[in-house]
């Protein structure tokens, strides 16, 4: 099955299952980094009531369930693709509304799981379980904001309690379609 078949049935299922686990946004990713493409797909759980309102900016908090797949272009082995779970706490800081488009910034910090310990045949991980850092910054648009296009990065590592340590730096494009 190709890659974005699977990226499309994944994102079915997110929505699908979206509504029984509370969550009020989809989120699809795309993106490269240390010879490894990756795809990815995030139910985002919300919480309605901002931490912090400001004159002209809001700090939320989220939590990103997500699955992703990295394919590695260097390797032949069968560690080529990988796969990762990963839950990630996260701080928005957001423009208030404004009529066209309402830039954002994130921030998380979570802890991603791996079926393999080794992604595309040459980022030696260490162990199952890793740390993962996500910055996202970009807008969200439509009549209530319920499209957002973001520019995204994201590291995993055990952050040194396993060796090998290589870990896997990406950056990419998200799309989200919130639907609450």
């Amino acid at each position: 099955m190709g890659c974005l078949r699977r990226l499309l049935l994944g994102a079915l299922l997110a929505a699908a299952c979206a509504a029984t686990a509370h969550a009020d946004a989809v989120r699809v990713t795309v993106g490269y980094g240390q010879g490894a493409d990756l795809y990815a797909i995030a139910v985002q759980l919300d919480r309605r009531a901002p931490l912090h309102q400001y004159a002209r900016w809001t700090l939320t908090s989220h939590l990103d369930l997500g699955v992703s797949e990295f394919q590695g272009h260097r390797s032949s082995s069968h560690y080529n693709t990988t796969h990762a779970l990963a839950v990630v706490p996260k701080l928005r800081w957001q423009r208030t509304a404004t009529p066209a488009v309402t830039p954002f910034i994130e921030f998380g910090l979570g802890l991603s799981g791996f079926t393999e310990t080794t992604i595309a045949g040459t980022r030696h991980l260490g162990g199952d379980f890793e740390f993962t850092e996500l910055l996202r910054t970009g807008l969200s648009f439509g009549g209530r904001r319920q499209y957002e296009i973001a520019l995204t990065g994201q590291h995993f590592s055990n952050g040194g309690l396993n060796h090998p340590n290589d870990g896997i730096t990406y950056a990419g494009i998200s799309l989200a379609w919130y639907f609450r």
